[in-house]
Parts: structure tokens; sequence; C-alpha cells
């Protein structure tokens, strides 16, 4: 399985949000999201293609690995990692079938108070997307329930992957096996030993 970047967005300027949108859809998917508050507090809150009201999501968190909760019949999923405002890092993974709720992991370390003689916080999420009739084509992390912005170079990025590894390889290409210290030519995508 070959990944691949389906969007990123870093700001250029102060921002409640950073989307990534204009992507192509893919069953698995990897959000990396670093978040650097401008001021005040910021919150990780995810939504998907844009939806953000009609209750379409519901997840389960924990925080510090001790602190859990539950959301359900939400407007988006909230990342409580604790630090407000300090810097965030996130991974989330999503499985995006078509036809099928959307499902996803995650977790996050926020650098909590600076120096090394304070720990970091961190949070453990699962959450989901209930609709089932459209694919995940954007990503908007949005801050604007707290009092805070995100700053320049807060950044969002996303990877994917169909599961398939797509190449772009023309007639004629030649590889060299190492392994069985063998050479073949591509013709019309069959692979021959020459």
């Amino acid at each position: 399985m070959a990944w691949r970047k389906a969007g990123s967005t870093t700001l250029s300027s102060t921002s409640d949000t950073i989307t990534v949108s204009g992507m192509t859809s893919n069953t698995f998917n990897q959000i990396l999201n670093h978040a650097i508050p401008n001021n005040d507090s910021t919150q990780t809150r995810y939504s998907v293609n844009g939806v953000d009201s009609g209750s379409k999501y519901s997840y389960r968190n924990t925080k510090l690995g001790q602190y859990h909760s539950t959301g359900v019949d939400q407007n988006n999923v909230l990342y409580d990692m604790g630090g407000e405002d300090s810097d965030k890092f996130s991974i989330t993974y999503v499985y995006d079938v078509a036809g099928e709720e959307k499902l996803a992991i995650g977790f996050g370390i926020s650098r909590k108070d600076a120096g090394a003689g304070n720990a970091p916080a961190r949070n453990e999420i699962v959450w989901k997307y209930e609709t089932t009739s459209a694919r995940v084509t954007s990503v908007k992390d949005d801050t604007s329930a707290q009092t805070g912005t995100y700053a320049i170079d807060s950044n969002v990025t996303v990877i994917g992957s169909d599961g398939t590894e797509v190449l772009n390889v023309q007639d004629g290409a030649i590889y060299y096996d190492t392994t069985l210290n063998k050479e073949y030519v591509l013709y019309n995508n069959t692979w021959t030993e020459v």
C-alpha cells in the first residue's frame, strides 16, 4: 500500500480554522495536525466535508489515561489534550468506505508546560462520522469555540491510500530483481523475464 499526500494546508496568517479541501477520497487516511496557539486557548475540533451541524459525530475520549468522556450527536469531534495554550500534535487514522459510516482512531500530545521538568499531556480518541452517502474529501480543524486562534505555520496534512499501488511505468522499462538475480522488461502491462 502506497501513501501519498491527499492535501495540506499551512496557515500564512492567524485563523480559527485550518481546512484541507479538494482531496480525492481514499479508503485509508492519516490526518497529521500541528496546531500552534497564537494566543489564549485552542482545542482541535474536527469535522469532515464541511459538515459541522446536524449532530453527525460521536466519540470516546481519554485524557491523560484517566479522564474519560463520551460525545454523541455532536457537530464535530473534540480532541481534549489539555494544555490549551500550548503547541499540539495529533495523528488520526480514518477508514472511509462508500456506503459505510466513517471510523477513526487518533491520539494527540500537548506540550503543556515548557521544559523537561514538565510532562506533556496526551489524548486518545475513537470517533465516527455517521454519513454513509459521501466519501471524505475535506477535513477542518475549527477552534472557534475557544478564545484563541491558530498561529502562522499551524498545519493539517492528509495522506491517503486506496489500498492499491498505482505505478506509471512506460513500456520498455527494465526491472532487475536482486534476490532472484533476474531481469524483466515491461511490455503491454506485462513483466517478462529476459
